[in-house]
């Protein structure tokens, strides 16, 4: 069995799971989110169990990679291009986005905030 400690996305136990993000220009709609990403998943060997959850609060795709259970929602940006080191956190990238991408920007912004409180732990 593959050990997940050693995993190179940082999972600690079978049970763990990703909370991961997805951000896309103001042309890439929600819709295509679900549809082309979609797509592009189920062709992957690593990715098995994709379900949509559109009617959510936070609307996200759920889908396990390599084993490993990943929760990933979209928020669309108001810009043409995402850098591919883009700044979530920069406060100008909440202009004028949706109800929807805002939600899903909170989580991660509101992880941050958590993180930046709480000691750095070290685990054995």
């Amino acid at each position: 069995m593959k050990s997940y400690y050693t995993s190179p996305l940082h999972v600690h136990n079978a049970e763990s799971d990703i909370d991961a993000l997805c951000v896309g220009p103001w042309f890439a709609s929600l819709t295509d989110f679900f549809i082309v990403l979609h797509e592009i998943f189920a062709k992957r060997v690593e990715v098995s169990d994709i379900h949509c959850v559109k009617d959510a609060k936070v609307p996200l795709m759920m889908f396990k990679f390599e084993r490993i259970s990943v929760d990933l929602p979209y928020a669309q940006l108001q810009v043409t291009t995402v850098p591919e080191n883009v700044d979530i956190l920069n406060p100008l990238f909440l202009n004028g986005i949706d109800e929807t991408s805002w939600k899903s920007l909170s989580g991660v912004r509101a992880n941050n905030s958590i993180l930046q409180l709480v000691p750095d732990v070290k685990m054995n």
